[in-house]
């Protein structure tokens, strides 16, 4: 009424706080007052309509920026791609917010923080609502400050500056925890494929990092889609095949920051993902350019992992490649025909070269050798098929003839020495795998513990309890933070008291008597 007194036209008001908007009737105020919702990011938005805050025709603004790939992230090999790439619009958010806003029919509209939002994002943002008006009605809200936006030259911001941090982590992490939840009920089976990708997209993106039950739940609603075509559309529409494993080989790098050439125990299911989407077609539905993407992605820098094993690849002190980049690329080539595989080889350095990244410079991993050579063996056999589908009709054949020869004869029970042989073999397998991981893991804490003794503890202090608490810290303080911390917590006392009986028995060994330098007793 104020405003109005003044002869100043209120056409709405728009806040952050919903507690703000509800406005009560005044006198001489026009009924009702429109009321703009307001943003700081797409996760905001989402988890409000979740919760049924956002009704049909509701006026929203958000930060545009929630549509552009943020080039720090591990989506590019290094500095220079990385500023090539920025500005660019992220498809999965754009389907994102279209579902979103098809669903809720709601009237949206961006905007962003001007000073610090480049030029070449400005461009992508402005061109993407003046060609989807459908789900942009209210337009891109930008007010140049003159002698403040950002330099071409610095070409950094996309719009976010300090904002993304007030909101946006914590409703993705609270669209997490509900995605979860539904999938542990089982309720993922009974939702549509838009809505499938949807949630995906919520489960990998929801936390700094994705952690194990994130990752198993993963793997489960992706089991779970039974037709493998639209499997291959949710895996485009939320990245690729490259942005899934990012995610998953992000984890172990950073929950793994002591282990040399990634030994020890795998507490990460990088590998199985690799495998279902190689059992399942997904990397042989691939096209021939993508497949060679694919294959450079493996062996770029983007895969080199983090800290020490980055250093060793980066300056040529080791000859292979990261384990799961392996495990990936191994997957691809066996998801391959002939001709494809060829060309796959011959594109990332010719055959010499994949046999150096996937063996290593001591070929101390003899595995992938003899996958390479069943490749080979295949493509004579089935030149026209990958060598997993070879794999399956060689499988299907072999189990025909060996049924067709038991009909010839009396059936016979596999005897108790057949049986007893096969169980000692396959325990025998699991039992060198479980000694030379473990063996690895006590090599891994006698390096950290020389290393930390030698430098008078400043390697645990300033590196070693930093870079292990790192994964766990985040944006705020949450579940994971004071896990972290209760890790590193046990780790000390841990450390502490084992210190503590190694003094123990030093001083017990040094304040035996000894009996030749004992005094004689006097007479």
């Amino acid at each position: 009424t104020t405003l109005a007194g003044l002869g100043i036209c209120v056409k709405s008001i728009c806040s952050f706080s919903p507690a703000q908007l509800k406005l009560p009737k005044h006198e001489g105020v026009p009924s009702p007052l429109q009321t703009v919702r307001f943003f700081h990011g797409l996760s905001g938005l989402e988890n409000a309509c979740d919760n049924g805050q956002i009704k049909k025709d509701t006026c929203v603004f958000f930060n545009g920026a929630s549509f552009l790939m943020d080039p720090t992230k591990g989506d590019s090999e290094g500095g220079s791609l990385a500023l090539a790439k920025l500005g660019t619009l992220d498809t999965m958010y754009v389907n994102r917010y279209q579902a979103l806003a098809e669903t809720y029919r709601f009237n949206g509209g961006i905007y962003v923080q001007e000073t610090d939002c480049c030029t070449a994002c400005l461009e992508s943002l402005t061109m993407l609502v003046s060609q989807r008006p459908d789900i942009f009605p209210l337009g891109f809200a930008y007010g140049h400050v003159p002698g403040f936006s950002v330099s071409s030259l610095v070409m950094r911001g996309r719009g976010f500056a300090s904002q993304q941090i007030v909101e946006e982590f914590q409703a993705r992490a609270e669209l997490s925890g509900k995605v979860q939840k539904s999938i542990e009920r089982g309720k993922h089976k009974e939702v549509s494929l838009s809505v499938a990708t949807s949630w995906m997209e919520r489960l990998l993106y929801g936390s700094n990092f994705l952690y194990i039950n994130e990752q198993r739940l993963v793997l489960k609603m992706l089991g779970d889609i039974q037709d493998d075509t639209p499997l291959s559309k949710v895996i485009a529409n939320i990245g690729g095949v490259e942005r899934i494993f990012l995610r998953f080989f992000e984890h172990f790098e950073a929950t793994s920051p002591f282990t040399l050439h990634e030994t020890g125990f795998n507490f990460n299911y990088t590998k199985r993902l690799m495998r279902f989407l190689r059992d399942r077609g997904v990397l042989e539905r691939l096209s021939l350019e993508k497949k060679l993407k694919l294959a450079k992605f493996f062996v770029s820098q983007a895969c080199y992992g983090f800290g020490v094993t980055y250093y060793f690849q980066k300056k040529g002190y080791r000859k292979s490649i990261h384990k799961y980049a392996k495990e990936g690329l191994m997957c691809l080539l066996e998801s391959s025909t002939r001709v494809e595989f060829d060309k796959l080889i011959e594109a990332i350095g010719g055959m010499d070269q994949v046999l150096l990244q996937l063996n290593g410079k001591w070929r101390l991993s003899k595995s992938y050798a003899v996958r390479m050579k069943a490749v080979e063996d295949c493509h004579e056999a089935y030149p026209g098929e990958p060598q997993y589908v070879a794999d399956m009709i060689i499988q299907r054949a072999s189990n025909v003839s060996a049924g067709r020869r038991g009909s010839n004869r009396p059936n016979t029970q596999a005897t108790f020495d057949k049986v007893f042989r096969r169980a000692a073999k396959d325990t025998a397998i699991k039992t060198r795998k479980v000694l030379r991981k473990s063996a690895c893991c006590c090599f891994t804490g006698v390096y950290v513990a020389a290393f930390t003794l030698s430098s008078l503890t400043l390697f645990a202090w300033l590196y070693a309890i930093p870079r292990t608490l790192w994964p766990y810290w985040g944006k705020a303080w949450n579940s994971q933070r004071l896990k972290g911390l209760g890790i590193i917590f046990g780790v000390v006392l841990l450390t502490a008291g084992v210190t503590l009986v190694v003094a123990f028995f030093f001083w017990w060994l040094i304040s035996l008597p000894n009996p030749e330098y004992s005094l004689p007793e006097p007479i």
